[in-house]
Protein backbone atom coordinates (compact mmCIF):
# COMPACT_ATOMS: atom_id res chain seq x y z
CA UNK A 1 0.00 0.00 0.00
CA UNK A 2 1.36 3.40 -0.92
CA UNK A 3 1.19 6.01 1.85
CA UNK A 4 1.09 9.62 0.82
CA UNK A 5 1.47 12.83 2.74
CA UNK A 6 -1.78 14.56 3.67
CA UNK A 7 -0.63 18.17 3.68
CA UNK A 8 -1.18 21.50 2.01
CA UNK A 9 1.37 24.32 2.27
CA UNK A 10 0.25 27.93 2.60
CA UNK A 11 2.52 30.97 3.03
CA UNK A 12 1.30 33.95 5.04
CA UNK A 13 3.20 37.21 4.47
CA UNK A 14 6.69 36.57 5.73
CA UNK A 15 5.45 33.34 7.32
CA UNK A 16 4.51 30.03 5.74
CA UNK A 17 1.68 27.93 7.05
CA UNK A 18 1.19 24.21 6.77
CA UNK A 19 -2.50 23.53 6.32
CA UNK A 20 -3.35 19.93 7.14
CA UNK A 21 -6.33 18.63 5.20
CA UNK A 22 -8.56 15.80 6.28
CA UNK A 23 -7.94 13.83 3.12
CA UNK A 24 -6.75 10.40 2.15
CA UNK A 25 -4.31 9.31 -0.51
CA UNK A 26 -2.79 12.77 -0.93
CA UNK A 27 0.51 13.33 -2.69
CA UNK A 28 2.76 15.96 -1.11
CA UNK A 29 4.25 17.40 -4.30
CA UNK A 30 6.04 20.70 -4.61
CA UNK A 31 3.74 23.31 -6.12
CA UNK A 32 4.83 26.43 -7.98
CA UNK A 33 3.45 29.78 -6.82
CA UNK A 34 5.83 32.11 -8.63
CA UNK A 35 7.13 32.82 -12.11
CA UNK A 36 10.31 34.12 -13.73
CA UNK A 37 11.37 36.94 -16.02
CA UNK A 38 14.41 36.20 -18.12
CA UNK A 39 16.01 37.20 -21.35
CA UNK A 40 19.07 38.59 -23.09
CA UNK A 41 20.64 42.06 -23.09
CA UNK A 42 22.21 43.23 -26.38
CA UNK A 43 23.27 46.55 -27.88
CA UNK A 44 21.80 48.20 -30.99
CA UNK A 45 24.11 46.08 -33.19
CA UNK A 46 23.02 42.83 -31.59
CA UNK A 47 26.22 42.32 -29.58
CA UNK A 48 25.74 41.02 -26.05
CA UNK A 49 25.99 43.43 -23.13
CA UNK A 50 27.48 41.50 -20.19
CA UNK A 51 26.94 42.41 -16.53
CA UNK A 52 23.93 44.64 -17.22
CA UNK A 53 21.71 45.31 -14.20
CA UNK A 54 18.05 44.31 -14.35
CA UNK A 55 15.38 45.21 -11.78
CA UNK A 56 11.78 43.96 -11.72
CA UNK A 57 9.24 45.97 -9.67
CA UNK A 58 5.74 44.70 -8.96
CA UNK A 59 3.38 47.49 -10.00
CA UNK A 60 0.82 46.65 -7.30
CA UNK A 61 2.92 45.78 -4.25
CA UNK A 62 6.24 47.54 -4.93
CA UNK A 63 8.17 44.28 -4.48
CA UNK A 64 11.59 44.58 -6.14
CA UNK A 65 14.00 41.88 -7.27
CA UNK A 66 17.23 42.34 -9.17
CA UNK A 67 19.56 40.28 -11.31
CA UNK A 68 22.80 40.75 -13.23
CA UNK A 69 23.36 39.51 -16.76
CA UNK A 70 26.11 36.97 -17.23
CA UNK A 71 28.97 37.10 -19.71
CA UNK A 72 26.64 36.11 -22.54
CA UNK A 73 24.13 38.84 -21.71
CA UNK A 74 21.59 36.42 -20.22
CA UNK A 75 19.73 37.29 -17.03
CA UNK A 76 17.04 35.68 -14.91
CA UNK A 77 14.86 37.24 -12.19
CA UNK A 78 13.30 34.32 -10.30
CA UNK A 79 10.61 33.60 -7.71
CA UNK A 80 8.37 36.52 -8.67
CA UNK A 81 4.78 36.45 -7.37
CA UNK A 82 2.27 36.65 -10.24
CA UNK A 83 1.29 40.14 -11.38
CA UNK A 84 2.38 43.00 -13.59
CA UNK A 85 5.94 44.27 -13.34
CA UNK A 86 7.98 47.24 -14.50
CA UNK A 87 11.38 45.99 -15.66
CA UNK A 88 14.36 48.31 -16.04
CA UNK A 89 17.74 47.48 -17.53
CA UNK A 90 20.92 49.53 -17.42
CA UNK A 91 24.61 49.17 -18.18
CA UNK A 92 27.56 51.62 -18.12
CA UNK A 93 27.68 53.69 -21.33
CA UNK A 94 24.10 52.84 -22.32
CA UNK A 95 20.77 54.51 -21.79
CA UNK A 96 18.27 52.97 -19.42
CA UNK A 97 15.40 50.86 -20.73
CA UNK A 98 12.14 50.55 -18.84
CA UNK A 99 9.21 48.34 -19.80
CA UNK A 100 5.86 48.34 -17.96
CA UNK A 101 3.03 45.82 -17.71
CA UNK A 102 5.31 42.80 -18.00
CA UNK A 103 3.03 39.97 -16.88
CA UNK A 104 4.23 37.12 -14.67
CA UNK A 105 2.00 34.08 -14.20
CA UNK A 106 2.17 31.16 -11.79
CA UNK A 107 4.73 28.64 -13.02
CA UNK A 108 5.33 30.68 -16.18
CA UNK A 109 8.42 32.13 -17.82
CA UNK A 110 8.17 35.60 -19.29
CA UNK A 111 10.96 36.30 -21.77
CA UNK A 112 12.02 39.93 -21.98
CA UNK A 113 14.83 40.63 -24.45
CA UNK A 114 16.29 44.13 -24.25
CA UNK A 115 18.25 46.17 -26.79
CA UNK A 116 20.30 48.98 -25.21
CA UNK A 117 21.34 52.05 -27.18
CA UNK A 118 24.30 54.27 -26.30
CA UNK A 119 23.60 56.93 -23.69
CA UNK A 120 21.64 59.85 -25.20
CA UNK A 121 20.21 57.78 -28.05
CA UNK A 122 16.50 56.90 -27.95
CA UNK A 123 14.52 54.05 -29.55
CA UNK A 124 15.58 51.39 -27.08
CA UNK A 125 13.66 48.20 -27.71
CA UNK A 126 12.32 45.34 -25.68
CA UNK A 127 10.70 42.14 -26.83
CA UNK A 128 8.34 40.38 -24.46
CA UNK A 129 7.00 36.87 -24.79
CA UNK A 130 5.36 34.61 -22.22
CA UNK A 131 5.37 30.87 -22.24
CA UNK A 132 4.81 27.85 -20.08
CA UNK A 133 7.94 25.77 -19.76
CA UNK A 134 8.85 22.32 -18.57
CA UNK A 135 11.03 22.70 -15.50
CA UNK A 136 13.56 19.87 -15.56
CA UNK A 137 15.03 20.50 -12.11
CA UNK A 138 11.82 20.41 -10.04
CA UNK A 139 8.87 18.11 -9.56
CA UNK A 140 6.20 20.78 -9.38
CA UNK A 141 2.87 21.62 -10.93
CA UNK A 142 1.01 24.92 -11.16
CA UNK A 143 -1.99 26.62 -12.70
CA UNK A 144 -3.37 30.08 -13.43
CA UNK A 145 -7.10 30.74 -13.13
CA UNK A 146 -7.84 33.45 -15.71
CA UNK A 147 -11.04 35.45 -16.29
CA UNK A 148 -12.51 32.86 -18.62
CA UNK A 149 -11.91 30.11 -16.08
CA UNK A 150 -13.53 32.24 -13.38
CA UNK A 151 -16.63 32.77 -15.53
CA UNK A 152 -16.95 29.00 -15.98
CA UNK A 153 -16.21 27.94 -12.43
CA UNK A 154 -18.22 24.92 -11.23
CA UNK A 155 -20.37 26.62 -8.58
CA UNK A 156 -23.14 24.04 -8.26
CA UNK A 157 -23.74 23.91 -4.53
CA UNK A 158 -21.04 26.59 -3.98
CA UNK A 159 -18.60 23.96 -2.73
CA UNK A 160 -15.05 25.29 -2.60
CA UNK A 161 -13.73 21.82 -3.34
CA UNK A 162 -15.17 22.11 -6.86
CA UNK A 163 -12.91 25.12 -7.43
CA UNK A 164 -9.86 23.26 -6.11
CA UNK A 165 -10.25 20.54 -8.74
CA UNK A 166 -9.30 23.11 -11.41
CA UNK A 167 -5.71 22.85 -10.20
CA UNK A 168 -3.53 20.16 -11.83
CA UNK A 169 -2.91 17.28 -9.46
CA UNK A 170 -6.10 17.88 -7.45
CA UNK A 171 -8.77 15.19 -7.74
CA UNK A 172 -11.56 13.79 -5.64
CA UNK A 173 -10.73 10.65 -3.74
CA UNK A 174 -13.23 8.10 -5.07
CA UNK A 175 -13.19 6.24 -1.77
CA UNK A 176 -14.47 9.05 0.44
CA UNK A 177 -15.18 12.02 -1.78
CA UNK A 178 -12.52 14.19 -0.13
CA UNK A 179 -9.85 15.98 -2.13
CA UNK A 180 -6.60 14.28 -2.97
CA UNK A 181 -4.28 17.26 -3.04
CA UNK A 182 -0.61 17.63 -3.81
CA UNK A 183 1.17 19.83 -1.27
CA UNK A 184 0.49 23.39 -2.40
CA UNK A 185 1.97 26.78 -1.61
CA UNK A 186 -0.21 29.89 -1.73
CA UNK A 187 -0.06 33.45 -0.39
CA UNK A 188 -2.91 34.20 2.01
CA UNK A 189 -3.57 37.56 3.76
CA UNK A 190 -3.31 37.49 7.54
CA UNK A 191 -6.90 38.67 7.75
CA UNK A 192 -8.06 35.49 6.00
CA UNK A 193 -6.46 33.02 8.39
CA UNK A 194 -9.55 32.53 10.53
CA UNK A 195 -11.69 31.94 7.46
CA UNK A 196 -9.10 29.54 6.04
CA UNK A 197 -9.03 27.51 9.25
CA UNK A 198 -12.83 27.19 9.16
CA UNK A 199 -13.01 25.83 5.62
CA UNK A 200 -14.41 22.30 5.26
CA UNK A 201 -11.61 19.76 5.10
CA UNK A 202 -9.01 21.90 6.92
CA UNK A 203 -8.29 20.19 10.23
CA UNK A 204 -5.52 22.50 11.40
CA UNK A 205 -3.06 25.23 10.52
CA UNK A 206 0.58 25.42 11.66
CA UNK A 207 3.54 27.60 10.83
CA UNK A 208 6.11 26.47 8.30
CA UNK A 209 8.80 26.64 10.94
CA UNK A 210 12.52 27.11 10.71
CA UNK A 211 14.57 23.91 10.82
CA UNK A 212 18.16 23.79 12.06
CA UNK A 213 20.72 21.01 11.86
CA UNK A 214 21.66 19.25 15.11
CA UNK A 215 25.33 18.90 16.04
CA UNK A 216 25.77 16.23 18.73
CA UNK A 217 28.92 14.15 18.13
CA UNK A 218 31.22 11.72 19.84
CA UNK A 219 34.26 9.72 18.94
CA UNK A 220 34.12 6.17 20.17
CA UNK A 221 35.35 2.90 18.77
CA UNK A 222 32.22 0.78 18.76
CA UNK A 223 33.20 -2.15 16.64
CA UNK A 224 32.08 -1.72 13.04
CA UNK A 225 35.46 -2.78 11.64
CA UNK A 226 35.16 -6.12 13.42
CA UNK A 227 31.57 -6.53 12.23
CA UNK A 228 32.57 -5.74 8.65
CA UNK A 229 35.64 -7.98 8.60
CA UNK A 230 34.27 -10.86 10.68
CA UNK A 231 30.61 -10.95 9.71
CA UNK A 232 30.77 -9.44 6.24
CA UNK A 233 28.13 -6.74 6.84
CA UNK A 234 29.22 -3.70 4.81
CA UNK A 235 25.95 -2.15 3.63
CA UNK A 236 25.85 -3.83 0.23
CA UNK A 237 22.42 -3.44 -1.32
CA UNK A 238 21.19 -0.91 1.25
CA UNK A 239 20.16 2.61 0.26
CA UNK A 240 20.48 5.31 2.93
CA UNK A 241 18.90 8.73 2.40
CA UNK A 242 20.36 11.69 4.27
CA UNK A 243 18.14 14.76 4.63
CA UNK A 244 20.67 17.45 5.38
CA UNK A 245 22.77 20.21 3.77
CA UNK A 246 23.89 18.20 0.73
CA UNK A 247 27.17 16.47 -0.02
CA UNK A 248 30.48 17.55 -1.56
CA UNK A 249 30.44 17.02 -5.32
CA UNK A 250 33.58 14.91 -5.13
CA UNK A 251 35.42 13.17 -2.35
CA UNK A 252 37.60 10.13 -2.85
CA UNK A 253 36.43 8.66 0.47
CA UNK A 254 32.96 8.47 -1.08
CA UNK A 255 34.33 6.88 -4.24
CA UNK A 256 32.83 6.70 -7.69
CA UNK A 257 29.12 6.09 -7.69
CA UNK A 258 28.71 5.87 -3.90
CA UNK A 259 26.30 8.84 -3.96
CA UNK A 260 23.60 7.52 -6.27
CA UNK A 261 21.40 10.63 -6.31
CA UNK A 262 21.49 14.27 -5.19
CA UNK A 263 18.24 16.24 -4.82
CA UNK A 264 18.23 19.93 -3.90
CA UNK A 265 15.12 21.55 -2.37
CA UNK A 266 16.96 24.77 -1.48
CA UNK A 267 18.46 26.07 -4.72
CA UNK A 268 17.26 23.28 -7.05
CA UNK A 269 20.75 22.54 -8.39
CA UNK A 270 21.43 19.28 -10.17
CA UNK A 271 25.13 18.99 -9.26
CA UNK A 272 25.95 17.88 -5.72
CA UNK A 273 27.37 20.47 -3.32
CA UNK A 274 27.50 21.20 0.40
CA UNK A 275 28.27 24.79 1.34
CA UNK A 276 27.44 24.16 4.99
CA UNK A 277 29.50 21.00 5.51
CA UNK A 278 27.28 19.00 7.84
CA UNK A 279 25.74 16.72 5.22
CA UNK A 280 29.17 15.69 3.90
CA UNK A 281 30.31 14.86 7.41
CA UNK A 282 27.27 12.65 7.98
CA UNK A 283 27.83 11.00 4.59
CA UNK A 284 31.32 10.01 5.67
CA UNK A 285 30.04 8.41 8.86
CA UNK A 286 27.55 6.41 6.86
CA UNK A 287 29.41 5.28 3.74
CA UNK A 288 32.96 6.71 3.83
CA UNK A 289 35.57 4.25 2.57
CA UNK A 290 38.36 5.40 4.91
CA UNK A 291 40.75 5.48 1.97
CA UNK A 292 42.88 8.27 3.47
CA UNK A 293 43.28 6.70 6.91
CA UNK A 294 45.76 3.96 7.84
CA UNK A 295 44.29 0.55 7.03
CA UNK A 296 40.96 2.26 6.37
CA UNK A 297 40.31 2.48 10.13
CA UNK A 298 38.21 5.63 9.66
CA UNK A 299 35.80 3.94 7.29
CA UNK A 300 32.14 4.68 7.74
CA UNK A 301 29.65 2.30 9.28
CA UNK A 302 28.43 0.90 5.96
CA UNK A 303 31.05 1.71 3.30
CA UNK A 304 29.31 -0.33 0.59
CA UNK A 305 25.85 1.16 1.10
CA UNK A 306 24.46 3.59 -1.46
CA UNK A 307 23.83 7.16 -0.38
CA UNK A 308 21.01 9.44 -1.53
CA UNK A 309 21.61 13.07 -0.54
CA UNK A 310 18.52 15.25 -0.10
CA UNK A 311 19.44 18.89 0.50
CA UNK A 312 16.99 20.89 2.67
CA UNK A 313 19.40 23.02 4.74
CA UNK A 314 21.05 26.14 3.34
CA UNK A 315 24.66 27.31 3.63
CA UNK A 316 24.16 28.28 7.28
CA UNK A 317 22.42 25.08 8.34
CA UNK A 318 18.87 26.41 8.32
CA UNK A 319 15.76 25.36 6.44
CA UNK A 320 12.00 25.16 6.49
CA UNK A 321 9.54 22.47 7.50
CA UNK A 322 8.04 22.50 4.00
CA UNK A 323 11.42 21.72 2.41
CA UNK A 324 11.98 18.81 4.78
CA UNK A 325 8.51 17.51 3.96
CA UNK A 326 9.22 17.84 0.25
CA UNK A 327 12.38 15.81 0.79
CA UNK A 328 10.50 13.14 2.74
CA UNK A 329 7.88 12.94 0.01
CA UNK A 330 10.57 12.60 -2.66
CA UNK A 331 12.06 9.69 -0.73
CA UNK A 332 8.62 8.09 -0.40
CA UNK A 333 8.07 8.38 -4.15
CA UNK A 334 11.56 7.11 -5.11
CA UNK A 335 12.47 4.61 -2.38
CA UNK A 336 12.03 1.60 -4.63
CA UNK A 337 14.15 3.02 -7.45
CA UNK A 338 17.11 3.77 -5.17
CA UNK A 339 16.64 0.93 -2.69
CA UNK A 340 16.15 3.34 0.21
CA UNK A 341 15.53 1.46 3.46
CA UNK A 342 16.84 3.98 5.99
CA UNK A 343 16.48 7.77 6.34
CA UNK A 344 18.76 9.90 8.50
CA UNK A 345 17.39 13.17 9.97
CA UNK A 346 19.85 15.24 11.99
CA UNK A 347 17.63 18.32 12.17
CA UNK A 348 14.42 19.57 13.70
CA UNK A 349 12.55 22.33 15.49
CA UNK A 350 10.97 22.62 18.96
CA UNK A 351 7.65 20.88 19.54
CA UNK A 352 4.79 23.33 19.14
CA UNK A 353 1.84 20.99 18.65
CA UNK A 354 0.86 17.40 19.40
CA UNK A 355 2.44 14.81 17.14
CA UNK A 356 -0.97 13.86 15.78
CA UNK A 357 -1.34 17.25 14.09
CA UNK A 358 2.32 18.10 13.42
CA UNK A 359 2.75 17.93 9.61
CA UNK A 360 6.43 17.03 9.91
CA UNK A 361 5.70 14.13 12.23
CA UNK A 362 2.94 12.96 9.90
CA UNK A 363 5.39 12.97 7.01
CA UNK A 364 7.87 10.86 9.00
CA UNK A 365 5.10 8.47 10.01
CA UNK A 366 4.05 8.06 6.37
CA UNK A 367 7.58 6.98 5.45
CA UNK A 368 7.72 4.54 8.34
CA UNK A 369 4.37 3.06 7.37
CA UNK A 370 5.77 2.56 3.87
CA UNK A 371 8.57 0.38 5.26
CA UNK A 372 11.40 2.92 5.56
CA UNK A 373 13.21 3.18 8.90
CA UNK A 374 13.54 6.81 10.02
CA UNK A 375 16.39 7.58 12.43
CA UNK A 376 16.30 11.02 14.04
CA UNK A 377 18.66 12.99 16.27
CA UNK A 378 16.89 13.96 19.51
CA UNK A 379 18.15 17.56 19.52
CA UNK A 380 20.62 19.89 21.23
CA UNK A 381 18.51 21.40 24.01
CA UNK A 382 19.45 19.04 26.84
CA UNK A 383 20.88 21.84 28.95
CA UNK A 384 17.34 23.17 29.21
CA UNK A 385 16.29 20.00 31.01
CA UNK A 386 13.58 17.49 30.26
CA UNK A 387 10.83 17.73 27.61
CA UNK A 388 13.34 19.05 25.06
CA UNK A 389 13.23 16.41 22.30
CA UNK A 390 12.62 18.18 18.98
CA UNK A 391 10.15 17.54 16.15
CA UNK A 392 9.93 15.25 14.20
CA UNK A 393 11.87 13.11 16.66
CA UNK A 394 8.81 13.11 18.92
CA UNK A 395 7.23 10.71 16.45
CA UNK A 396 6.32 7.42 18.10
CA UNK A 397 7.45 5.61 14.97
CA UNK A 398 10.85 7.23 14.39
CA UNK A 399 13.92 5.84 16.16
CA UNK A 400 15.07 8.82 18.23
CA UNK A 401 18.73 8.82 19.21
CA UNK A 402 20.34 10.63 22.13
CA UNK A 403 24.07 11.38 22.46
CA UNK A 404 26.66 9.86 24.76
CA UNK A 405 30.21 10.89 25.59
CA UNK A 406 32.64 7.97 25.61
CA UNK A 407 35.36 10.01 27.33
CA UNK A 408 37.90 8.83 24.79
CA UNK A 409 37.73 5.13 25.57
CA UNK A 410 36.10 2.11 23.90
CA UNK A 411 34.97 0.89 27.34
CA UNK A 412 31.24 1.57 27.62
CA UNK A 413 31.34 1.50 31.43
CA UNK A 414 32.53 5.12 31.58
CA UNK A 415 30.08 6.44 28.98
CA UNK A 416 27.75 9.24 30.04
CA UNK A 417 24.94 11.16 28.39
CA UNK A 418 26.21 14.45 26.98
CA UNK A 419 24.97 17.60 28.63
CA UNK A 420 23.48 18.96 25.42
CA UNK A 421 21.57 15.86 24.28
CA UNK A 422 17.83 16.57 24.40
CA UNK A 423 15.83 14.64 26.98
CA UNK A 424 12.33 13.25 27.10
CA UNK A 425 9.53 12.80 27.64
CA UNK A 426 8.28 14.61 24.58
CA UNK A 427 6.41 17.88 24.94
CA UNK A 428 2.60 17.70 24.95
CA UNK A 429 2.39 13.95 24.25
CA UNK A 430 4.78 12.83 27.05
CA UNK A 431 6.21 9.92 25.05
CA UNK A 432 9.35 8.31 26.46
CA UNK A 433 12.24 9.42 24.27
CA UNK A 434 14.97 8.99 23.14
CA UNK A 435 14.69 5.37 22.15
CA UNK A 436 18.41 4.71 22.41
CA UNK A 437 21.72 6.54 22.72
CA UNK A 438 24.84 6.46 20.57
CA UNK A 439 28.18 8.27 20.26
CA UNK A 440 27.47 11.93 19.68
CA UNK A 441 30.63 13.91 20.51
CA UNK A 442 33.99 14.36 18.75
CA UNK A 443 33.60 12.27 15.59
CA UNK A 444 36.08 12.42 12.74
CA UNK A 445 34.57 12.29 9.27
CA UNK A 446 34.64 13.92 5.85
CA UNK A 447 35.30 17.60 5.34
CA UNK A 448 33.59 19.71 2.69
CA UNK A 449 36.45 22.06 1.82
CA UNK A 450 35.50 25.73 1.84
CA UNK A 451 32.12 25.14 3.48
CA UNK A 452 30.71 27.26 6.29
CA UNK A 453 31.74 24.78 8.97
CA UNK A 454 35.16 24.24 7.43
CA UNK A 455 35.93 27.96 7.45
CA UNK A 456 34.36 28.53 10.87
CA UNK A 457 36.44 25.84 12.58
CA UNK A 458 39.78 25.53 10.73
CA UNK A 459 41.45 24.26 13.92
CA UNK A 460 39.25 21.16 13.87
CA UNK A 461 40.85 19.75 10.73
CA UNK A 462 43.14 16.73 11.15
CA UNK A 463 45.76 15.05 9.01
CA UNK A 464 44.31 11.63 8.33
CA UNK A 465 47.37 9.78 7.09
CA UNK A 466 50.77 10.18 8.86
CA UNK A 467 52.43 9.17 5.58
CA UNK A 468 50.99 12.32 4.00
CA UNK A 469 51.59 15.03 6.63
CA UNK A 470 50.68 17.81 4.20
CA UNK A 471 47.19 16.51 3.58
CA UNK A 472 44.38 18.10 5.54
CA UNK A 473 41.65 15.59 6.06
CA UNK A 474 38.00 15.58 6.68
CA UNK A 475 36.90 16.45 10.14
CA UNK A 476 33.73 17.93 11.48
CA UNK A 477 30.46 17.18 13.20
CA UNK A 478 28.49 14.05 12.45
CA UNK A 479 25.03 13.28 13.74
CA UNK A 480 24.74 10.46 16.21
CA UNK A 481 21.64 9.60 14.24
CA UNK A 482 23.94 9.08 11.27
CA UNK A 483 25.69 6.30 13.12
CA UNK A 484 22.46 4.58 13.99
CA UNK A 485 20.98 5.10 10.53
CA UNK A 486 23.47 2.48 9.45
CA UNK A 487 23.40 0.26 12.51
CA UNK A 488 19.62 -0.19 12.66
CA UNK A 489 19.27 -2.07 9.39
CA UNK A 490 22.72 -3.62 9.31
CA UNK A 491 22.91 -4.77 12.94
CA UNK A 492 26.35 -3.29 13.27
CA UNK A 493 28.31 -0.53 14.95
CA UNK A 494 30.78 2.19 14.00
CA UNK A 495 34.56 2.39 14.44
CA UNK A 496 35.69 6.01 14.24
CA UNK A 497 38.34 7.38 16.61
CA UNK A 498 37.87 10.79 18.22
CA UNK A 499 40.41 13.42 17.23
CA UNK A 500 38.40 16.62 17.43
CA UNK A 501 34.97 18.02 18.05
CA UNK A 502 32.68 20.81 16.86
Amino acid sequence: MIHRLNTKLVSIGVFTLLVVLTITGAYGQSQATTGNIEGRIVDSNGAVVPNASVKATNQDTGLEKSATADGDGNYRVVFLPPGKYTVSATAPGFGDVKSSDVTVTVGGKTTLDVSLSPAGVSNNQVTVTSESTIETTRTSISTTVDQKAIENLPINGRNFQDFATLTPGVIRDPRGGDLSVGGQVADVPDTSLTELARLPGVSGVSLDRRITGTMERTGATIGSTWVRESLGFDGTGIGIAVIDSGVANWHDDLGAGRVTRFVDFVNFQSTAYDDYGHGTHVAGILVGSGSHSPDGRMAGVAPQANLVSVRVLDGTGRGLTSDVMAGLQWILDNKAQYGIRVVNLSLGHPVYEPASVDPLVQAVDALWDAGVVVVCSAGNAGRNGYVTVSSPCNSRKAITVGAINDHGTPDISDDTTTTYSSRGPTALDLVAKPDLVAPGNRIVSLRSAGSYQDLLFPDRRVAADPAEPGVIEYVGPAARAGIDASTIRLSRVCAIRDQCEW
